[in-house]
């Protein structure tokens, strides 16, 4: 047996599959930050298995502290797996497995990346620099967005608060500046990807967020190649949000009308891939 977890930020998803890769039985676990705290969870899981290998995709594995992987070896030991037989990844490293060449995957979820691979099956990366450089159209990048535009609207004072209003709501403090900045700036990452997500919905007919999604669509594909035919969607903020989909495929078949589009709903296979790799 062969064990795959996908670590996001927001949320973590197991899957055991057989040698020849079927997939016996998957389970959800908390994000990364907070997945160390369910080691029992963990432990059961793991446990009474015949496993061979543990592969660990994780976002941000390259900024990952690593006592999070010492400790995560450990509870992998206690349920009886060698340490020597688990491996990290990234999630774009799994992400890549799952893609054909020739195709780029757009992953857009708490963070945001795009991979390329290429017909002799080289991956190139672009963006997925981090919620302080880029990240573009992920939930962080849409929350900074729209704390831009509730700070624009204190300052301006012209009597539209709709989005400073909604926002001091969400965090239940007055339209402060000081007050708003300090929230925000408390905030874990999580919760702004969450707010960042419901702005998207709920602000999507104002100007001021039209011209967000059209200046991080540009952004985020500055400088990807057009030599590609195909495009996976992959990532919770992606394929929940519709109208960033179709603002994408716009964009997309503007460079190739030609391109065609699927989603990838679990990395889990990518895993199972990744290890044959080995």
């Amino acid at each position: 047996m062969i064990v795959v977890f996908d670590v996001g930020q927001s949320k973590t998803v197991a899957g055991i599959f057989t040698d020849s890769g079927d997939l016996v039985i998957s389970k959800l676990f908390s994000g990364r930050d907070s997945l160390l705290s369910e080691k029992n969870g963990i432990k059961s899981f793991l446990d009474h298995r015949d496993l061979k290998h543990i592969i660990v995709g994780v976002a941000g594995l390259s900024r990952l502290h690593e006592t999070w992987k010492t400790e995560f070896l450990s509870i992998a030991e206690t349920a009886g797996v060698p340490i020597g037989s688990t491996g990290f990844f990234s999630d774009a490293e799994l992400f890549g497995f799952q893609l054909s060449p020739g195709s780029l995957g757009l992953s857009i979820g708490t963070g945001s990346v795009i991979l390329k691979k290429e017909n002799d099956g080289k991956i190139s990366l672009f963006g997925g620099w981090g919620y302080l450089f880029g990240d573009e159209l992920s939930g962080v990048w849409w929350f900074r967005e729209t704390v831009r535009q509730a700070l624009c609207e204190l300052e301006t004072n012209s009597g539209n608060t709709k989005v400073l209003d909604w926002l001091c709501r969400k965090y239940e403090i007055i339209p402060e500046r000081g007050v708003l900045i300090k929230s925000v700036y408390n905030s874990e990452r999580n919760i702004q990807a969450q707010i960042g997500s419901e702005s998207l919905s709920m602000f999507q007919a104002s100007r001021w967020m039209k011209n967000s999604m059209k200046t991080g669509i540009q952004t985020f594909f500055e400088n990807v190649p057009n030599d590609f035919n195909h495009v996976c969607f992959q990532g919770g903020l992606l394929l929940s949000s519709d109208w960033l989909q179709s603002e994408i495929i716009q964009y997309v078949k503007g460079i190739n009308p030609h391109v065609s589009f699927e989603t990838i709903d679990s990395l889990l296979p990518g895993g199972f891939q990744c290890w044959k790799s080995l």
